[in-house]
């Protein structure tokens, strides 16, 4: 392995699942390892899904064998490279040398679509459901 071709910096991220002081449970993403890693393999790729489009890159990483590297899955880490996240798509060992390791990564998606629902509050005056636009006489109007 050509130790000079690691030349960025890249963060893996280990999703835990942590619960607060009433055991609410919530999913989050902590720093669990860093490394310098090879980039190789970008692709660049859009779609368009519900009428945006939306950006499906992706990237490969190449990083040295240790044990905690050893124990990444596809399922439970992520990797934060500059101010981006990739989902982790699978985790090649090279042939088990124990020399690197190849992870093939995907962009994640933001959550930038916001979708807002009205909701109109009805009244319900003796079973009778009036609509939010009728307008109610009050106590000093004559009905």
């Amino acid at each position: 392995m050509n130790i000079e071709l690691l030349n960025v910096r890249i963060y893996i991220q280990k999703n835990e699942v942590i619960s607060d002081s009433i055991g609410n449970r919530k999913n989050t993403w902590k720093d669990y390892y860093t490394c310098y890693a090879t980039v190789s393999a970008e692709a660049g790729k859009e779609s368009t899904d519900a009428g945006l489009v939306v950006d499906d890159s992706k990237i490969d990483f190449t990083i040295r064998y240790c044990k905690k590297a050893a124990a990444l899955t596809s399922t439970g880490y992520r990797v934060q490279f500059g101010s981006e996240l990739y989902d982790i798509l699978a985790v090649d060992h090279m042939n088990f040398k124990r020399k690197c390791i190849k992870l093939s990564c995907q962009k994640v998606r933001p959550d930038t679509v916001l979708i807002v629902f009205q909701f109109q509050v009805h009244q319900v005056i003796d079973g009778i459901l009036l609509d939010p636009c009728c307008h109610l006489p009050s106590p000093a109007e004559p009905a």
